[in-house]
């Protein structure tokens, strides 16, 4: 008789402990267990990288890049529930150099896709097809400044 009511007492304490574990991974309906919702989009604020910073803005956000050419993203960063984002803007190319009189450098269409766990960035620049350039890939980190090491013509 003592044996049983020490194995019911052992399957409550499993049970009870198993339950705590489950609820700790997530199991608490869509949080990570601690309290905090997860996020929904990528956070306002400074971000950098080699050869690239990001200034996020609750519509978008702005871009530096080495040489003076900058880029402006015009849509939030909103993230799918894969955790990715997708969202349009522009970047403005300055090759440097010499520039003829009364030119002005034109931007062009590129798509901003990534995602993000608050901290970092992975952001892939796409530009528009038309342009025939490739797409590039940085990752961005909060809060660090951005090192441009790139050889900028003079």
């Amino acid at each position: 008789m003592q044996n049983n009511s020490l194995h019911k007492s052992l399957a409550a304490l499993l049970a009870a402990g198993l339950t705590l574990v489950l609820a700790g991974c997530g199991g608490g309906g869509g949080s990570d267990g601690g309290g905090i919702a997860p996020i929904s989009s990528v956070p306002t604020g400074s971000f950098g990288g080699t050869n690239i910073g990001l200034a996020v803005t609750a519509a978008g956000g702005t871009l530096q890049f080495p040489c003076g050419s900058s880029g402006t993203i015009t849509s939030p960063l909103t993230l799918d529930a894969t955790g990715h984002f997708s969202a349009t803007g522009t970047v403005l190319p300055i090759t440097g150099g010499a520039q003829p009189v009364g030119s002005t450098p034109k931007s062009y269409a590129a798509t901003f896709t990534g995602t993000t766990d608050g901290k970092n960035v992975t952001l892939t620049i796409t530009p528009d097809p038309a342009k025939n350039l490739s797409a590039t890939t940085y990752t961005l980190a909060s809060g660090a400044v951005p090192v441009f090491n790139a050889v900028c013509p003079q």
